[in-house]
Formats: structure tokens, C-alpha cells, sequence
């Protein structure tokens, strides 16, 4: 749980992800589906040039590339590009999202030559959280992320196999953002003899 700027982002249901959609402008709902569909962080999803996403418009790729000058580096190495498949639901929100005229899919209200700032969009999606009564989860715009993580972590996925599908380099940077299933502990426990 993530407390006063510590510790975990908070894991979102579907139904809560929804409810934040309803009430988000459709700039945003596109950024926030980005990050549900995508598990990227929130600074390279607010990076993203329309041709990363786009043939041409409202042609979207059957993959995203994030390019490795939009990503977070390992400690000691270089940051990769990233290429995420995009799934059905995502393929349909980007076909029917109307990019503004800009190089940036998401560009700053103020200047459209440069992309919407990671401070500004998170100061309009704590407002997205008001309005949706979810302000009091503990939810940050990386709780995307560790659902996206937690979700894909649960089918079964080898550890080497979630990194590859999430874009991470070290183990203990995959690991934290899986939340961890009390109640799965407690059953696996309840075979010991």
C-alpha cells in the first residue's frame, strides 16, 4: 500500500479501472487504457509519438514500441525499447481515439509540440479519483502498472517470461510490483504435514 509517497501502489479491479474511465475526458481514458493494457510507466505512455502507435490514423499497430529514450534505465545499464503486443480491447480504444495534431499522441494542452507533463496528468487523474470516489484506495498512476504485473503474474508465467512481457531487466524489479496473495499463502500452508 502506498502511503504519503511510501511504499506500494495499490492493485486496481476491473470494476474500479471502469469507473475511473467513466469519468476521465478522452485524452485521458486513452492514456489510462495505454497503461491497463500495456503495464508501461506512466512517463513513456505520456512520451509516445502517434507512429508509435499508428500505421496512419486510426490505423493502430498490432504492437506499441516504446522507444528506449522514453524508459527508465536499469541501474548500470542502458534502457531498452520495448514492444508490447496490443490486445483487442487496446486495438479498439486506439482506433477510435481522434489523436490531436501534434508528433505526441498525448500533447501538452498549453504547447502542442511538447507531450502532456507526468506531474500535470497525475494531478488530473487524482482528480478522476475524487470525482469516481476512489481517492481514499491508495491508488497512484502505477497502480496500472503492479495490476498489469499481478494479473499476468497470475497465468502462470515463468519469472523469465513475465520480465520479457513487462520489459524488466532484474528479478527484483519484476517482483515488487506483484502483490502478494495472503489467502494463496494460507491455502499452499494448509498441505503441510
Amino acid at each position: 500500500m502506498k502511503l504519503n509517497g511510501e511504499g506500494q501502489a495499490a492493485i486496481m479491479t476491473t470494476e474500479q479501472i471502469e469507473k475511473i474511465l467513466r469519468v476521465a475526458d478522452p485524452v485521458s481514458a486513452m492514456i489510462l487504457q495505454i497503461l491497463r493494457y500495456t503495464g508501461e510507466r506512466p512517463r513513456a505512455v505520456l512520451n509516445l509519438a502517434q507512429y508509435n502507435c499508428y500505421h496512419n490514423p486510426n490505423i493502430a499497430k498490432d504492437t506499441i514500441v516504446f522507444p528506449a529514450i522514453t524508459r527508465k534505465k536499469a541501474a548500470g545499464k542502458k534502457a531498452k525499447e520495448r514492444l508490447v503486443h496490443v490486445v483487442p480491447a487496446l486495438k479498439k480504444a486506439l482506433e477510435k481515439y481522434e489523436a490531436p495534431p501534434s508528433f505526441y499522441m498525448f500533447p501538452s494542452p498549453r504547447d502542442l509540440t511538447k507531450p502532456i507533463g507526468y506531474h500535470c496528468f497525475r494531478l488530473r487523474f487524482e482528480g478522476f479519483l475524487k470525482q469516481a470516489k476512489l481517492n481514499t484506495y491508495n491508488f497512484t498512476l502505477y497502480s496500472y502498472r503492479r495490476t498489469f504485473v499481478t494479473t499476468i503474474a497470475k497465468q502462470g508465467l515463468t519469472l523469465s517470461e513475465l520480465m520479457n512481457a513487462t520489459g524488466h531487466q532484474s528479478t527484483s524489479s519484476v517482483t515488487r510490483y506483484i502483490e502478494v496473495d495472503e489467502n494463496a499463502i494460507e491455502r499452499a500452508m494448509m498441505f503441510l504435514k
